[in-house]
């Protein structure tokens, strides 16, 4: 596997200082740092915002001098940041980003917990481990908070807990091999004596039990100061830089929590290696952002990056087609079926040799049903998430990519560099090669008396509308009778770009009607078809252009065209 999808921000505006012992947390699209141990070893106690998508950074006024705290944990509630802890005080900071009214609140806890750790879970925050003073008393237990009380309640855990350690990595996690168990993973950090510990630990949070894994593969060097998070879609944890002792790493690895098994990552166009970073993980838009940390010497840094891992848009939108064909329900789908009634699907089976069809899905038939599942998803768009469900097929799953000639499953199941994007770029060159298929297509959609015909899979793909009207219609429907007033050649231009993601005759006009059919459609805001027509209206001064269209950019959020017409 290799780690693509880096990218620098830019920052500009009152950018963080460098330093270590940094902590971070984002709220609705800013990434709020506050500052930690400066080169000096001074603490210069600030809070600074950077907006995720532009880059700009702003200082936050706290009225608040707190400059001998550094090394705290930082969490967050609904629109409050909450900072805990740290070098010499127990109390919790709060700051509410939306009234800028910021607090010191006491609590419950005498211990200060220098460098612990924190997990956000469900609607409630954990802490684990840290020291209880900032010279010692080493602690494995594990508060959880209550923000109504501010007060932090001391969990009574069973089983084998890590030893007593600060600098560690937690993360939320769960096994999906044992029924959706929740908890947490834990792995390095170091102990009293100054040892950095080895071992990966779960926790169960439903049942306050701790396990030690017995771990297949080579795990990572004992590190303290790393840094991580889980992916939930792919189901794996993942740790990056850290300390050694002397210097800090430069490497990635992922822990398969279902197999137990560590694995090194080839790290790309990854940022320079760090250690003690503000990093935060975007669960719901899968982005990993980290901010500054320290490097060696006198070196440290205040860059900011973004780990893009979600799935490109294509691919989530043709995700709809195995979930609106039951693919990997209670109810197994055989592929025999979807060879009947999925075009889509029988075309990326086919692979240009509709003689091999049969073949191909007497092959799959043998393969257990959660490996026909991520072949099946895998034939719709190109993706296969987790590799490892593949288990003991593998061999035979490497021997059907090679047989049928499908060198980019190949590729994804060798775990090639840039597999990933090679898949995506044949996705998109096949979904071109599938419009021009013109005897598939099997619904038609009729505009004005236009005839219009169309593949009913990209439909169901690509627009909630009808993929609404096909949830509620006869299988044996093929035609609908459009009811919107929009012109035919919108609707042909709005086709098109479900297949090959551009309109090569965009016109104004169709620019206009298709800015208000993101919504009518219930086609994605961040579509490509949003910034066609801005392009083609911020390239087009017409008299056309009415209080109407700029009504419609507000409406959408559309600060691109609103900036550019409203000077």
């Amino acid at each position: 596997m290799n780690a693509e999808g880096w990218k620098r921000i830019e920052l500009k505006g009152d950018i963080p200082k460098e330093g270590w012992g940094l902590r971070g947390c984002l709220l609705n699209d800013k990434f709020y740092v506050f500052t930690g141990r400066q080169m000096d070893y001074s603490s210069n106690f600030e809070l600074r915002s950077i907006d995720v998508k532009t880059g700009d950074c702003e200082q936050i006024e706290l009225n608040l001098n707190l400059d001998s705290r550094y090394v705290y944990s930082v969490f967050s509630h609904k629109d409050t940041i909450y900072l805990f802890g740290g070098s010499t005080e127990a109390n919790i900071l709060k700051h509410n980003t939306v009234t800028k009214k910021t607090e010191l609140v006491n609590t419950n806890l005498q211990e200060c917990f220098f460098d612990a750790t924190v997990i956000n879970y469900k609607e409630s925050v954990y802490i684990f481990g840290g020291a209880q003073t900032q010279g010692g008393g080493y602690t494995n237990k594990i508060h959880k908070f209550n923000f109504e009380s501010d007060e932090w309640v001391e969990l009574e855990t069973q089983g084998d807990p890590p030893s007593p350690r600060v600098s560690a990595i937690i993360v939320k996690a769960c096994r999906s091999n044992i029924g959706k168990q929740n908890g947490f993973i834990c792995f390095g950090g170091k102990n009293e004596n100054g040892e950095r510990e080895q071992g990966t630990y779960f926790f169960d949070i439903e049942k306050n039990i701790w396990e030690t894994y017995e771990i297949n593969g080579t795990p990572p060097h004992v590190r303290t100061g790393h840094s991580g998070f889980y992916h939930e879609r792919t189901e794996k944890f993942y740790i990056m830089d850290g300390w050694n002792g002397n210097s800090p790493f430069q490497d990635l690895h992922t822990f398969d929590i279902d197999q137990r098994s560590w694995e090194k990552i080839k790290t790309g166009n990854k940022p320079e290696p760090r250690v003690s970073s503000a990093y935060f993980w975007d669960n719901e838009n899968e982005k990993y952002y980290i901010f500054g940390g320290y490097v060696s010497g006198s070196k440290y840094l205040n860059d900011f990056w973004c780990w893009d891992l979600s799935l490109p848009l294509i691919v989530k939108e043709l995700n709809e087609l195995p979930r609106y064909y039951g693919v990997g329900s209670a109810d197994q789908i055989d592929p025999e079926d979807l060879i009947e009634e999925s075009s889509f699907f029988k075309f990326r089976v086919s692979n240009g040799k509709t003689n091999n069809q049969e073949k191909l899905i007497d092959t799959m038939s043998n393969f257990s049903n959660t490996t026909q599942t991520l072949l099946m998803y895998y034939f719709y768009t190109g993706i296969i998430n987790n590799i490892s469900l593949f288990k003991e097929n593998l061999d035979s799953i490497k021997k059907f990519a090679k047989n049928f000639e499908f060198p980019h499953l190949l590729n994804i199941l060798n775990q090639e560099e840039n597999c990933f994007t090679k898949s995506v770029d044949k996705l998109k060159t096949d979904l071109i090669k599938f419009y021009d298929e013109e005897s598939s297509k099997d619904f038609t959609i009729i505009v004005d008396e236009v005839e219009i015909l169309v593949h009913k899979d990209i439909l169901i793909a690509f627009s909630e509308l009808y993929r609404d009207m096909f949830y509620t219609i006869d299988e044996e429907e093929n035609t609908v009778k459009e009811a919107s007033k929009r012109k035919p050649k919108s609707i042909k231009a709005l086709i098109e770009f479900f297949y090959t993601r551009d309109i090569i005759d965009m016109e104004f006009d169709i620019a206009v009607d298709l800015l208000d059919a993101v919504q009518y459609y219930g086609l994605n805001i961040n579509s490509p078809i949003t910034s066609l027509n801005i392009k083609k209206l911020k390239t087009t001064m017409d008299l056309k252009l009415k209080e109407s269209i700029l009504k419609k950019a507000k409406d959408l959020n559309l600060t691109e065209l609103l900036d550019y017409y409203n000077y």
